[in-house]
């Protein structure tokens, strides 16, 4: 009934206003903000797929993870695209997507960026939305720590999919990988030492991450298997080693991904 969906949409959007005030006067100026966020909420109810009162839980969620409630608008149309790719709701979509925004030092504005991004990677390789973003958790502190961008860790993640790779596996293979790069262990730093790998440029920078799997095939191709599992291993560790191994593998097809 029509009573109760309208109900349930101020309830909704008086939470909202309630979580975006908590955080202080910038978050919310009550005379003119909440009337803006009301206003694209019923429009974006009346022109998307999902009811006004949906969108307000999206809104909601946006503002729970931080968002002031300029952001929160700039992102909500993102939001309500990925939730809609990715066949999940307002509030799981709001959290995969501040979750994203957050680990890679992103602003709302970048959101259509990073949703046209995830939604290329659902149609072009053997994963989903929720297991990227599965992989994203996992993985996504330590390539900005290592400074590898969200671009390479999404190709990445995109390749070990078409190896069967996938969601907190293939999250946790990589995270080993970024930490060995950063912060090698003595049998990954004799590793890099002795195949002449290369992880920072002249200026201290770490290498795309296209160029450090591209040197680790180059230098391991001439090994036999044992040899070669040995050496990743050896970089990486014992359960990282049959996923990095199988991005090795597959670097050619890592780049054409980036």
């Amino acid at each position: 009934d029509s009573a109760i969906t309208g109900a349930k949409f101020e309830e909704t959007m008086a939470r909202t206003e309630a979580i975006m005030s908590t955080n202080g006067p910038a978050m919310l100026d009550r005379t003119v903000q909440t009337k803006a966020l009301n206003d694209q909420v019923r429009a974006l109810g009346q022109t998307t797929v999902f009811t006004a009162s949906e969108v307000a839980t999206g809104l909601q969620q946006l503002g729970m993870a931080g968002f002031s409630a300029n952001d929160a608008m700039t992102a909500l149309p993102a939001t309500l695209t990925l939730a809609n790719i990715a066949n999940v709701d307002m509030s799981r979509s709001a959290d995969i997507a501040s979750n994203v925004l957050r680990t890679f030092g992103k602003a709302a504005k970048d959101l259509r960026s990073v949703v046209d991004l995830m939604a290329t990677a659902g149609s072009n390789s053997n994963t989903d939305i929720e297991q990227l973003a599965n992989a994203l958790s996992y993985a996504g502190p330590a390539a900005q720590t290592a400074g590898i961008s969200i671009e390479e860790t999404v190709a990445a993640i995109e390749t070990l999919a078409n190896s069967g790779i996938k969601a907190s596996r293939s999250g946790s293979a990589l995270r080993r990988l970024f930490v060995s790069i950063l912060n090698p262990t003595k049998k990954g730093k004799e590793v890099i030492d002795k195949y002449g790998l290369s992880m920072v440029d002249a200026e201290g920078k770490t290498r795309s991450l296209v160029d450090i799997v591209n040197q680790l095939k180059k230098a391991l191709d001439g090994l036999d298997g044992p040899e070669k599992l040995a050496a990743v291993q050896n970089l990486v560790g014992v359960y990282a080693t049959s996923p990095v191994a199988a991005l090795i593998a597959n670097a050619g097809k890592m780049a054409t991904f980036t």
